[in-house]
């Protein structure tokens, strides 16, 4: 294995302490990742929030700083938005280098070159709204439960995907219906 793959694969935090933390809600956290998904820009309070080191993180597959308690399912959903060139927003739950969590509402938008070709991902974070996260989180820990029971990671990130999907049905919402629903009601 080469030097840049094992960066690659190293963990990028702590174990999960269990400790939460907070984005204050005056604070607007943005990174940028490229096709690849690799890390290419933080802004001040991204590095603060995440306790990440700049020189350790840029060009780092973003999805070594996903909490590993964040269900895949979410991901899938945001990527089938965002490969239809949409704007997609979430729930997320983040991890700190120090394995501390915390629960962010995003959003993300395709990014494009000045030719016109879509070069990455912008993400925008603010303070996650409470009453929106007494939906969220029993709804991720059941995606998540059923991520965990499947044999091959794959297999159990469909799982739980089509779980979402008929959860939603059931509602007769999309997730994101659900998300600013719940944040209007709140």
């Amino acid at each position: 294995m080469t030097a840049s793959q094992q960066q690659q694969n190293a963990r990028l935090y702590a174990a999960p302490s269990g400790r939460e933390v907070f984005i204050p809600e005056t604070e607007i956290v943005i990174s940028e990742v490229d096709l690849a998904g690799k890390i290419t820009y933080g802004n001040d309070a991204y590095w603060r929030i995440t306790g990440f080191s700049r020189q350790r993180t840029l060009g780092i597959a973003n999805h070594q700083t996903w909490h590993p308690g964040m269900p895949r399912a979410i991901f899938r959903l945001l990527g089938e938005r965002l490969d239809a060139e949409k704007n997609a927003f979430a729930y997320i739950l983040g991890i700190t280098e120090e394995g501390d969590h915390f629960w962010e509402f995003g959003q993300i938008m395709p990014t494009y070159g000045t030719d016109g070709n879509r070069r990455g991902l912008l993400i925008v974070r603010r303070a996650a709204n409470p009453a929106t996260l007494r939906i969220i989180v029993p709804l991720y820990e059941k995606l998540r439960a059923i991520e965990i029971a499947a044999a091959e990671k794959n297999a159990g990130a469909r799982r739980s995907k089509m779980a979402l999907d008929a959860i939603l049905n059931e509602l007769g919402q999309s997730y994101e219906e659900l998300i600013f629903s719940r944040a209007v009601t709140a």
